[in-house]
């Protein structure tokens, strides 16, 4: 078994013949040092970064901004409530407020991870 780790210094263990199918980038380390790199426990800045980096991802590439997005989905909401629809049935039919509703979605859930952390 040969030891390895990436730039995101992950640990990775496997046999000889698998070596190339490595990610890019991964240098052969010691067995001490992966022993070191599995027992590392990450800090709470580090934890809070990470999902930070996230929630940065997901806004980064959304559809639209969260203030933006939010107000977008209240009057969308409220729009189709008052014709009778109900939510299920505007999400499945309206690909533009299922897009923006799952963005809401994962976001909203990953600032409360977020919040759990701090």
């Amino acid at each position: 078994m040969k030891y390895f780790k990436d730039a995101n210094n992950k640990l990775h263990v496997i046999d000889d013949e698998y070596v190339n199918l490595l990610p890019v980038g991964c240098t052969e380390i010691s067995k001490e040092e992966s022993i070191t790199l599995s027992q590392h426990v990450p800090t709470i800045a580090e934890l809070k970064a990470a999902k930070q980096a996230q929630i940065d991802a997901i806004e980064a590439k959304a559809y639209m901004r969260r203030g933006q997005r939010e107000t977008w989905l209240l009057n969308v909401t409220e729009k189709y409530t008052a014709a009778g629809y109900t939510h299920a049935q505007v999400y499945a039919t309206n690909p533009e407020y299922k897009r923006v509703y799952d963005e809401n979605v994962l976001a909203t859930q990953y600032r409360s991870e977020l919040k759990v952390i701090i």
